[in-house]
């Protein structure tokens, strides 16, 4: 077949004719353009649907400028390069939602708002990465912690940014390292990329559990690193100093508040989203007993027995066992006010989880067993454990050299 038959060649079901057979059925289908644009212009190509008058929106994987989509044909317009092929892309979803409307209209099959778009994603997602990982991501909102399943569907805007659509078969080292120089240049720095990373083999393993059929990217280009130097702790000097200045009550009230919340991960370890979670409910005598937020969907439960100093912050008669809790940003708004006091050095922050990697560290120097601080922390692998003892040997290595300074002229 030539090249000027391939291209004047239309499906026997055009968008038209499917656009009037299902305007006064049960389920409808309009394609429409996002209004908002990405920052290269392109916004994406929609399916807006209604099933039984819930509307569901369909993804088509397709991103162009506004001047390229006709709103009237509601297709792309000839004047793109892509247009041939986006154009079957969109027709295709829109005979699959048709095929659907049929068979819900025979009796065949009844289709809810809940199911219509997995019925209609499921040939899509096999075909492109990027509509199988939002696909996913979305499936696992109730299972991840807000703040993971934000992080996740961060990492995929970003794939998007880079790529636009990223077959099945595009998935090759070339691209993954297209994608870390991408990262860079926006300014991500190693640990950041790192994480995207880490979430784009997630669903790279989900893919391939599932039987999907692509060549699996190198262990080289999927490395994921997270330097010593990234995880920060305080010193027990500067944690004294922490403590000395919450029993004081120096601070204001809101600055106070954070810096108890603060202490109370310092010495049990817990995640700020766990903190935000807490009621009377998880304490058991000296006991604190609590399903982690990241780790609910493996109802992994633990068991934290609390040192005096952390029972001390807790109030019994209080709703709130910890008192009031704001957003994570505001405590970390307010942790940079907090740490002039500590005696911090210049270019370091003081964040949140730098309580975690605190507790974690502290309770190393102290004799504490690298498996007992893995089932503390929760973590899945002592391999994600041993980065404390990591530091704690930088920390004793670093403080050996005194004797060098000791005694320099020997």
């Amino acid at each position: 077949m030539s090249q000027a038959k391939i291209r004047s060649y239309r499906p026997h079901v055009t968008i038209a004719s499917q656009r009037l057979l299902m305007t006064a059925a049960e389920i409808t289908a309009r394609v429409r353009i996002r209004n908002y644009a990405r920052g290269d212009g392109k916004s994406q190509i929609l399916i807006v649907c209604y099933v039984k008058g819930v509307k569901v929106t369909i993804p088509t994987g397709i991103h162009v400028e506004k001047k390229y989509f006709n709103v009237a044909k509601e297709e792309i317009r000839k004047s793109h390069p892509e247009a041939f092929d986006y154009n079957l892309m969109i027709q295709d979803i829109l005979k699959r939602i048709h095929q659907i409307r049929v068979k819900q209209r025979l009796g065949d099959i009844d289709v809810s708002p809940n199911t219509f778009k997995d019925m209609v994603l499921s040939e899509s997602i096999t075909a492109d990465f990027l509509a199988y990982m939002i696909y996913r991501v979305n499936l696992r909102k109730n299972e991840l912690a807000y703040n993971t399943f934000r992080h996740h569907k961060a990492t995929h805007g970003l794939l998007v940014k880079c790529f636009g659509t990223l077959s099945f078969s595009e998935l090759n080292d070339e691209n993954i390292f297209k994608f870390r120089r991408f990262l860079e240049l926006r300014g991500c720095k190693e640990v950041t990329i790192s994480d995207k990373i880490k979430h784009l083999k997630i669903y790279l393993m989900s893919a391939k559990k599932e039987g999907l059929k692509f060549k699996m990217p190198s262990a080289k280009a999927l490395k994921v690193v997270q330097p010593v130097s990234m995880v920060q702790a305080l010193t027990k000097e500067q944690l004294q100093k922490a403590i000395d200045l919450y029993r004081k009550q120096y601070l204001d009230d809101n600055l106070n508040q954070v810096l108890r919340l603060f202490l109370f991960s310092c010495f049990t370890g817990l995640r700020y989203g766990d903190i935000a979670s807490l009621t009377h409910d998880n304490f058991f005598e000296k006991t604190l007993i609590i399903t982690p937020q990241k780790t609910k969907r493996q109802g992994k439960l633990l068991k934290i027995p609390l040192p005096s100093i952390a029972l001390a912050l807790v109030d019994r008669e209080d709703e709130r066992p910890l008192g009031k809790v704001i957003s994570n940003q505001k405590v970390n708004t307010n942790l940079k006010k907090i740490k002039p006091y500590l005696g911090m050095p210049k270019g370091t922050k003081l964040h949140y989880h730098m309580s975690r990697h605190t507790f974690a560290t502290q309770f190393l120097e102290l004799g504490g067993n690298i498996e007992v601080l893995q089932t503390l922390l929760g973590h899945s692998s002592l391999k994600q454990t041993m980065i404390y003892a990591h530091v704690v040997d930088k920390r004793r290595e670093s403080q050996m050299k005194n004797f060098n300074n000791l005694f320099e002229g020997l």
